[in-house]
């Protein structure tokens, strides 16, 4: 979204850190705002929400920035929703919201004891005083509007166009790929263990972010233990779909183990199409919608490794062939416009 901003118009990020593209200028936090776990447990149990997201530095920032007369200004972080109200001034701000946030790590009872109710209080308060909203999927959308009265656009998120072509699949070989954050509600280890179920011409790399490192390394140990899987180091991003390529299933079983995971639908779902891959997942209900409209996925009937391997087992080079073209079909129509041009 910067980039393709930044070709139009002049472009200021604010963030915890600087955007690394030159030509665009960066606002960084203060750092007195990052305050210790215990001041922001005590401040949220107190309900003070807005002295904990208001330091002096902060508001003295915001100041700072309104005075520049933004004509937008977008936020993709429901705690910065303040700061866009507060420095929108006579221009419009925008909500670009990724997940549903009153539910984001409902699967935590720590989370819901602290945060819920901070992110319940943002949304309630400052979702009202945006001008345009937009999420990523229907069931975001319909959260939305029924505990807030507000529907979001949904703009699905999609990848940079790369024009590759679909590569045939081999009869005695099937290579399946996963890409991602490496957290624990996603359940990583299903995936894994559907490798438990099939024959030796399947594969499985996962190129996974160690965004929880003690995760992240019993991953390892498990694939370790199953010579048909490899954890592989991330790839730089303008690098991933022409990697992908070289597979023939892009693979996201992942249980909906909290309301968000749910109803996502991810990045990876529309970088697998972009990398002109057959596409298996489980039976996620947003996600599902997406690949039956497009036809080129295959969606087991429910969560369990062994009922992903029969799934997956029963096609034969032909069949994936006739996938991956249809996602070659779909590729230039799930992604960024502006990088068709």
């Amino acid at each position: 979204m910067v980039r393709t901003l930044a070709a139009t118009f002049r472009v200021t990020t604010l963030g915890l850190a600087e955007f690394a593209d030159s030509g665009v200028e960066s606002v960084v936090l203060p750092p007195a705002i990052v305050r210790s776990r215990l001041q922001r447990l005590v401040m949220l149990k107190l309900g003070r929400f807005e002295a904990l997201l208001w330091s002096p530095e902060l508001r003295q920032l915001a100041q700072s920035l309104r005075a520049r007369d933004y004509n937008l200004v977008v936020t993709h972080d429901v705690d910065l929703l303040p700061m866009a109200v507060a420095v929108g001034g006579a221009g419009k701000v925008l909500f670009d919201a990724r997940e549903f946030y009153p539910r984001h790590f409902d699967d935590s009872r720590t989370w819901r004891f602290f945060y819920q109710p901070l992110n319940q209080y943002l949304c309630s308060t400052y979702l009202p005083r945006c001008d345009r909203m937009i999420t990523v999927s229907e069931g975001f959308a319909r959260a939305y509007e029924e505990s807030f009265g507000i529907r979001p656009l949904v703009v699905e998120s999609l990848p940079p166009f790369f024009d590759l072509q679909p590569q045939p699949t081999a009869p005695d070989r099937v290579r399946i790929v996963h890409h991602g954050n490496a957290t624990r509600p996603r359940r990583i280890e299903g995936m894994i263990r559907v490798m438990d179920h099939l024959p030796d011409r399947f594969s499985l790399d996962l190129f996974l972010r160690p965004t929880d490192p003690a995760y992240h390394s019993w991953l390892c140990g498990e694939a370790a233990r199953r010579p048909g899987v490899r954890v592989r180091p991330p790839v730089p991003y303008a690098d991933l779909i022409p990697t992908t390529n070289r597979y023939d299933i892009g693979l996201f079983l992942c249980p909906p183990t909290t309301f968000n995971l749910r109803y996502t639908v991810p990045n990876k779902l529309f970088e697998f199409i972009q990398a002109r891959l057959a596409v298996a997942i489980g039976p996620l209900p947003d996600q599902s919608a997406v690949l039956r409209r497009l036809g080129c996925g295959l969606i087991a009937s429910d969560f369990e490794p062994a009922t992903m391997a029969r799934l997956i087992e029963s096609t034969d080079a032909a069949s994936l062939d006739v996938l991956k073209a249809r996602a070659h079909e779909a590729a230039s129509n799930t992604c960024c416009p502006v990088s068709r041009k």
